[in-house]
Parts: structure tokens; sequence; C-alpha cells
């Protein structure tokens, strides 16, 4: 077995097998049938063509598998540690069980290790249990679950007077309660706050610059409660659907505020922005905000989980 760096010939190949993720969020949620026109592993080119991507095929007389990484996330400059993330582990299905994803797994470690990478992030399908058996056994550990929900646009609701975009100025009572489905959050090996501050810092810029959508429940035209939405080309393209796709990004209430008036953010937005459907990500814990898209027509579409792992120097 011949472990080495892709080369740029190979890419689109490596692509290609980027179709063998059956339990990816783009191909595990069946109702996706009659919504999505095909499937196309855009994702896959995207990581793959990335220039910080680093990538490792295995290779048997021709490609069985391959790893992809990010040595170096921009992030860790807040985070104040150095960090690595897994983006993409494929096996051929007719090798796998031979121990090829642990030899990749553990060729990239060395790498990240080499470059005094201290923590490594990788996401997987909660339950992927050969993946989750691979990555365990290289040391990583779960540090989050978490939930997509998604509106698939088979009920109608009508737009609330309540509800309007808000401007930057108008958001700064919600910073305090900003919150993410993000691993790094809750490691507490890492400078939180710090982390937190960068994100909420570009979260601003982007609702600034109109790359992100804010809408808030306003009732005597002050904002109780906000949700922050944008469009997710990149789903577009690998669900080849005839309408956008929006993500939902933030979804935050303020203490005085009822937990209906979330629901009817939820409804206004798939008035409001005709789709082909609407996702939501969400920390597995918050179980009220689970309960509040449940009860806003969302459902639940896929079950992830993110996992750690601590490299010595």
């Amino acid at each position: 077995m011949e472990i080495r760096l892709a080369r740029p010939d190979e890419i689109p190949f490596l692509v290609e097998m980027c179709r063998w993720f059956t339990t990816s969020p783009f191909q595990f949620d069946d109702r996706l049938e009659g919504i999505a026109g095909g499937f196309e592993p855009a994702f896959g080119r995207e990581m793959l063509r990335s220039p910080s991507t680093v990538t490792y095929v295995a290779r048997d007389g021709e490609i069985v598998g391959f790893i992809a990484f990010h040595p170096l996330s921009p992030i860790s400059e807040y985070a104040g540690k150095r960090i690595g993330n897994i983006l993409l582990l494929v096996v051929k299905p007719e090798h796998q069980g031979k121990g090829i994803g642990k030899t990749l797994v553990k060729k990239a470690l060395h790498h990240l290790r080499n470059l005094q990478i201290e923590l490594v992030t990788v996401g997987t399908d909660l339950y992927n249990i050969p993946a989750l058996q691979v990555y365990t056994s290289q040391g990583f550990f779960p540090r989050l679950v978490w939930h997509i929900f998604r509106f698939y646009y088979d009920r109608e609701f009508s737009l609330s007077p309540l509800v309007r975009p808000l401007s930057l100025q108008e958001i700064s009572p919600f910073v305090p309660y900003f919150s993410r489905p993000l691993s790094l959050l809750k490691d507490k090996i890492l400078n939180r706050e710090a982390l937190r501050t960068y994100l909420v810092d570009k979260w601003k810029n982007q609702i600034a610059q109109g790359k992100i959508f804010c809408l808030g429940y306003c009732p005597n035209d002050t904002p109780v409660a906000l949700l922050t939405v944008q469009q997710d080309s990149l789903a577009e393209k690998t669900l080849q659907t005839p309408k956008p796709v929006y993500k939902i990004l933030d979804l935050l209430l303020l203490p005085q505020a009822e937990r209906e008036t979330l629901i009817t953010l939820l409804r206004d937005v798939s008035a409001r922005f005709p789709a082909s459907l609407v996702e939501i990500w969400i920390d597995a814990e918050q179980n009220d905000t689970i309960q509040v898209v449940e009860e806003a027509g969302f459902r639940l579409a896929y079950s992830g989980i993110t996992l750690h792992a601590l490299l010595e120097r």
C-alpha cells in the first residue's frame, strides 16, 4: 500500500469518489427525493481544490482512498491554539475494513504534528460506526453532537406583520446571547472568549455587508427575537435544486420574549423566501430550540458529531 500526496491531475477523480458519502447530509435524507435534481459532489470539489487543502491518497495498484485536511485553520489566531481540520476521508467500498482509513488518518496526524498543530477536529455522521471507530482509535474524542432540521415547503405559512428586517444597530441587545453549534466553543483548552468575540465581529460584518439577512420579531416596533438566514449556494450546486436553498444561522431570543415568537420567525422565513428547502443546524443539547423548530414545521434530517484530538509535540 502506497500513501503519498495527491497529484493535481488526480483531483477530478477524488471529487468523483465523494459520491460514496452515502451518509452525508446531502444523501442521507430521503425526503430530498422530488426536491433535489440529482447529486453533484460540489462540496468535495470546493474542498479539494482549495489552495490550503492537503490531500494524501492510498494506492494499491489504483487509488483506493484519500484523506484531505486543512493544516492550519485561520481561526487558530483567536482560539489560542494551532488547529487543523480533517475535511474528507473516503475509502472505496470494496476496500473498506482493511485498515486503509486508519492508515490515512495516521498519515494526516503525522503531517499535522510536524507542523506543530495542537488540536485537530473532524466531523462525521453520528451513526457512521466504522468512521467513529477509526477516529477514536487515533485519539479523537466526541466534543459536539448536532442535528440538521429542514423545512421542505410541504405546507404554507403567511408573513407576520410583526416581523421585519433589522438594522445592524438593532442587533446589539442580542450579542450576549450569540451562540453557534461550533465544537471549538465547547473546548476548555481554547480561548473561548476571544473566539466568541471573533465570531461576533464576523457576524456583524456579514450583516453589514448584506451577506446575511437579519429578521426580527418586533412588537411595538422593538425586536425581541432575531433570526439570520443565508443563501447556501454550495447546497444548491450539490443537490441541483430548481429553487434556492437557505440556511438559518442564528435563532436568538431575549429573556423577556415568549418562545412562540421564534416559531413565528421560522414560519415567516418559509413564506418570505420561496425555496427548495430551508435548514438549520442545532446543538443536540439545545432541547428547547429543537422543540421550537419542530413546532414550526421543520423535521430532523441528519445527525452529526464533531470530534477533537490533542496532538502531543
